[in-house]
């Protein structure tokens, strides 16, 4: 979704603005458009590949680059850590899992190595020897089980399912 002057467009995956709606929907999330149109398709195709229940969690999408995704998740105002858009259905699989661990902080950029934490990490200070430290606060959560599976749906129309807003 993105701000118009008369009100917010509602974007396709590809990114193409295709109704203006007056007040912004509740359930879309904002995509922070980057100058760097790969960036804006990288976040495009992560939430047109994440499952209903997740991307209906998300509040804001930004990247810095293509490979440096975030989400910020609504209610908690939780930061997740995407990466790139690769495998993002995989990735949501594994949110939707971690999602029940309370955390202020999840990583899913290598989805088989997930991670959550109060806060972000951030890097360790080198020790006495110039090695870094361990970061304390970043701990392995929990791998999806076999049970938790992406919901198939039928592809949608754009104008049936939007995947973002965007100011204009």
């Amino acid at each position: 979704m993105l701000k118009a002057p008369d009100g917010w467009d509602l974007l396709d995956d590809k990114g193409v603005p295709f109704a203006v709606v007056p007040d912004k929907p509740k359930d879309l999330p904002t995509v922070a458009r980057s100058q760097d149109e790969a960036t804006n398709t990288a976040m495009l195709a992560a939430l047109a590949q994440m499952s209903p229940e997740v991307r209906g969690r998300v509040a804001e999408i930004s990247a810095a680059s293509p490979t440096t995704i975030r989400l910020r998740l609504r209610k908690s105002d939780a930061v997740v850590n995407w990466g790139s858009a690769e495998q993002s259905d995989y990735k949501s699989e594994v949110l939707a899992v971690l999602l029940d661990v309370d955390a202020g902080w999840y990583d899913v950029s290598n989805p088989d190595t997930p991670t959550s934490a109060d806060t972000e990490p951030r890097p360790a200070a080198p020790d006495a020897s110039g090695q870094p430290t361990a970061s304390p606060s970043a701990s392995p959560s929990v791998s999806p089980s076999s049970e938790a599976t992406a919901t198939p749906e039928a592809a949608p129309t754009a104008a049936e399912s939007p995947v973002g807003v965007v100011p204009r």
